[in-house]
C-alpha cells in the first residue's frame, strides 16, 4: 500500500500549468501564467495553493499570495478570509500586504461589508485596514459605507472607518 499523499485535481492541473509557465522565458509572462494557475487553484482549494505559495517558487511571494487570495476570495471568501488571518499571525512582516489584497479582493468581488468586517474583527485595530475597507466600500456605495462605520462599536475603529469615509458626488444624486 502507498503512503504517498493524495494530490487532488486541482493542485494537478496548478502544478502542470505551472511546470509549462516556468519554461516561459519572458519572465512577465512566466509571473502572469503562473498567477492565473494560483488563482485557479486558490479557487478550489485556497489552503493548497497558498502553501505552495509560501515555499521559494521563483515567483515573489507577495505576488504568489495576491493571486492565492484573489483566486479564493472568488470562490470561498470565508475560508480565504481566515487563511490571511491565519497568515497574518504566522507571518507578521507580511500581514499589512496580505490585509490589503484581501480586502482589494473582497472589494472586487463587491463584498464590501465582508472587507469592512475583517477589518476591524481582529484583536488588534489596524486603522489602515480599517481605512482601505471603508474608502473603497464608500467609493462604491457610499451610504451603506457611512451607516456601518457609524454603528462600529469601538472608537478607534469607529474614527478610522468615518475619516476614510469619500463624500458622496453630490452632482450624482
Amino acid at each position: 500500500m502507498s503512503t504517498a499523499p493524495l494530490i487532488s485535481s486541482a493542485a494537478n492541473r496548478a502544478l502542470a500549468s505551472i511546470a509549462d509557465a516556468l519554461a516561459e522565458k519572458d519572465a512577465r509572462r512566466r509571473n502572469r501564467l503562473i498567477s492565473v494557475a494560483l488563482e485557479q487553484w486558490a479557487s478550489e482549494d485556497v489552503e493548497a495553493a497558498g502553501a505552495w505559495s509560501l515555499a521559494p517558487t521563483g515567483l515573489p511571494r507577495n505576488v504568489a499570495l495576491a493571486a492565492v487570495i484573489r483566486g479564493g476570495v472568488g470562490a470561498h471568501p470565508l475560508a480565504t478570509a481566515r487563511y490571511v488571518g491565519r497568515l497574518s499571525v504566522e507571518c507578521p512582516d507580511e500581514a499589512d500586504e496580505l490585509g490589503h489584497d484581501l480586502i482589494f479582493a473582497l472589494g472586487k468581488n463587491g463584498l464590501w461589508s465582508a472587507a469592512a468586517a475583517w477589518a476591524t474583527g481582529g484583536a488588534q485595530v489596524n486603522p489602515e485596514w480599517i481605512s482601505d475597507a471603508y474608502a473603497r466600500w464608500s467609493a462604491a456605495r457610499p451610504e451603506e459605507a457611512q451607516a456601518s462605520a457609524a454603528a462600529l462599536a469601538s472608537p478607534p475603529a469607529r474614527e478610522a472607518a468615518l475619516s476614510a469615509i469619500v463624500p458622496a458626488n453630490p452632482r450624482s444624486s
